[in-house]
Formats: C-alpha cells, sequence, structure tokens
C-alpha cells in the first residue's frame, strides 16, 4: 500500500520501479516488443516537455533506462533471452530515435547503448547466436552512422566473433 501510494507521489521512484522491473508490468500489449516499447514511451513521456528533453531531465531519463536495461540482465540470468533481447533492441532502437529531441550535453548516449550493448553479448554469450546477425544488419543503419554508434556496434560484434566466418562479417561491417 505504501508503494502504490508512494509511486503516485513520485514519478521518479513510479520510473525507477517501472525500469527496474519492467518485466512484471501489464501494460495490455499483445507482443513482448509492444510491451517493452510501451514501457520506455511510458519512461520517455515523463521527461518531454514540448516535445524536447532537456539537459538534466536527458541524464534522469538515461538512468531510468539504464535500470529498464538492467531488467534485461535479471531476464539473461533466468535463462529468458529471447525476453532479454527484446529489452536490448527496444532501448536501442528507441533512445537513438529520439536523440535529436534531447539535449545530451551529458553523455549519457554512450552508457545507455553502451548498456544496451553490453546485453547484446551476454545474450548471446548464453547461447543466442541470432544476436550477432541482428547487431550486423541493425549497425549498417544510417541513424547509427549520424551518430557515430556504429563504432560502439563494431566494437560489441568484436566480442562476438568467435569463429573465422563471424571474423569476416565483422570484417565487411567495418
Amino acid at each position: 500500500e505504501f508503494v502504490k501510494n508512494y509511486i503516485e507521489i513520485d514519478k521518479h521512484f513510479r520510473d525507477a520501479l517501472l525500469s527496474r522491473f519492467s518485466y512484471y508490468a501489464d501494460v495490455e500489449a499483445k507482443t513482448i516488443e509492444a510491451k517493452y516499447n510501451a514501457i520506455f514511451r511510458n519512461i520517455l513521456n515523463r521527461y518531454k516537455k514540448h516535445g524536447f528533453i532537456n539537459y538534466y531531465d536527458t541524464a534522469n531519463l538515461g538512468e531510468q533506462i539504464i535500470r529498464f536495461i538492467s531488467a534485461g540482465e535479471n531476464l539473461v540470468k533466468e535463462g529468458k533471452l529471447e525476453e532479454a533481447f527484446v529489452i536490448a533492441k527496444t532501448a536501442i532502437r528507441n533512445w537513438v530515435k529520439n536523440l535529436e529531441n534531447m539535449d545530451d550535453s551529458f553523455g549519457i548516449t554512450t552508457n545507455v547503448i553502451g548498456k544496451s550493448l553490453e546485453l547484446i553479448v551476454k545474450i548471446y554469450k548464453a547461447g543466442n547466436e541470432k544476436v550477432f546477425d541482428f547487431l550486423i544488419n541493425e549497425g549498417k543503419k544510417e541513424v547509427y552512422k549520424d551518430f557515430s554508434i556504429d563504432y560502439d556496434f563494431a566494437t560489441a560484434l568484436t566480442k562476438m566473433a568467435d569463429s573465422p566466418e563471424k571474423a569476416e562479417k565483422v570484417l565487411t561491417f567495418l
């Protein structure tokens, strides 16, 4: 009852709970992708003012999204690799999609993208090899090049290149 009342008073606390324990949230979505996209949007919208996120709010949003990514790390420990992968994809894609509408002078993008990619590497090492091809294909998109995030993708890919075939794919990507 205390927590229920407190989240009505303190929106940052609410966002922290939603981010950290997002896999428990029921947002009435039909797919797991829709669920995590809705959670991301709910968190994001708390920080947007007139379509823009200021310097301080960008830093606070980044902290919430890093908590969101931590929920994915817990899912990896539970063996729920597919759901963890959806969290990582959601964080990367939605963060970058909104990057032009935020003041990231603080540099929180590096942390958000870095944590997302670390999660993808953990998912790969836990047995989901399809994340490698996802990173190869996703990293080729122009939006990542525009923000030089493709280099972060390359770093993650080198951590997953555990065969000559994969190493060749990374070289081609580079």
